[in-house]
């Protein structure tokens, strides 16, 4: 893991719960005596990608205090335009990004491309949009060095079979670069996608 995916990961653990999971009444709550407002859970995807993006920030920052400049940037659902990919529109909106700019479109100055879900359900329509999202990022469309596929609040196992059935007709470069980063209970778990092609062939071999 590079320090860049390694700042990533440290991000996302130092987001607290709140930010992705929360309680909050539901219906005309105020009409209604304490012991008869019903709860629920509420799993905002953008209030999460915020806490992320402020702990990433942090980090860059204090990176960039250590060691220097790095001219990199980091940016929320900024536009990539001119896509080549028959899953995927030709205007993107990544969750985050760090590179060196919208101008720039050499590997080097392309760090990490992010795209996050935090709904416990699993649509498999929307999860393939995403996944084709981080497809076309490493490829010669954006030309990223690394995607990151950030889940949270979902089942592990279910994810990762939906993901292993999605990922199959992606190059085994492809799913080098890219990757997942989620929980397993309190455990963080950051895998790449050609890691969870072949746990998965050979768990369904045998």
């Amino acid at each position: 893991m590079n320090i860049y995916l390694n700042e990533l990961c440290c991000a996302f653990k130092d987001v607290d719960e709140k930010y992705y999971s929360t309680q909050a009444f539901s219906g005309n709550w105020r009409e209604l005596e304490p012991e008869k407002r019903k709860k629920y859970f509420q799993h905002i995807e953008r209030n999460f990608a915020y806490e992320l993006y402020h702990q990433w920030k942090i980090i860059r920052t204090n990176s960039v205090l250590e060691n220097g400049k790095d001219e990199l940037t980091l940016n929320a659902e900024i536009g990539k335009n001119g896509i080549k990919h028959k899953f995927v529109s030709n205007t993107v909106y990544p969750d985050l990004v760090l590179h060196q700019g919208q101008m720039e479109t050499e590997m080097h100055k392309q760090i990490i491309f992010v795209e996050i879900k935090t709904d416990p359900s699993i649509d498999k329509k929307k999860l393939k949009k995403d996944l084709c999202k981080l497809e076309m990022a490493v490829g010669e469309s954006l030309n990223y060095q690394n995607a990151v596929f950030v889940s949270i609040n979902s089942d592990y196992n279910k994810l990762i079979n939906n993901i292993y059935n999605i990922i199959n007709d992606f190059s085994e470069a492809s799913c080098n670069k890219i990757n997942l980063l989620t929980k397993r209970g309190n455990e963080v778990i950051f895998v790449s996608f050609e890691s969870i092609k072949q746990q998965n062939s050979l768990t369904k071999e045998s």
